[in-house]
């Protein structure tokens, strides 16, 4: 870091700060809900692969038990481990979902125009209106 400031100053590395931002949240002025809602969602969307690692790693117990039942058993209830915090992971995205909605509607910091969980906040927000594509980008109100 000390020889990125060092080779292009503050302002070059101030700059190379914004831009990445600009990259990684699609604008340098996202509102704090929006912030939020998309870690929120990517924290859940990591969840969902921890789910999928361990249901392929019941399923294999469950493939190499070779008819032991004590084992089977353990990749059964590994299973109903995994279905049950798959019904968290979906029940705390539908929530989080709903309330980040609610809370860009009340702040109006968005509404139904780009999805998303901070209304508005996920995908190329400006470019849908609902869930009808507007040609140009361009929202009709």
């Amino acid at each position: 870091m000390v020889s990125l400031i060092a080779a292009t100053g503050w302002e070059g590395t101030h700059a190379q700060v914004q831009q990445a931002g600009t990259i990684a949240w699609g604008s340098t002025n996202t509102s704090l809900p929006a912030i939020a809602g998309k870690v929120i969602n990517t924290g859940l969307g990591l969840l969902g692969l921890v789910f999928l690692g361990f249901a392929l790693y019941a399923g294999f117990k469950w493939m190499t038990a070779r008819g032991d039942s004590k084992a089977v058993d353990e990749a059964k209830q590994t299973i109903k481990n995994n279905i049950i915090g798959l019904i968290i992971i979906m029940s705390a995205y539908a929530l989080t979902n709903f309330v980040m909605s609610q809370f860009g509607s009340i702040t109006g910091a968005g509404g139904d125009d780009g999805g998303g969980a901070a209304g508005g906040a996920g995908g190329a927000a400006g470019q849908t209106q609902g869930d009808v594509p507007v040609p140009g980008g361009q929202n009709a109100v």
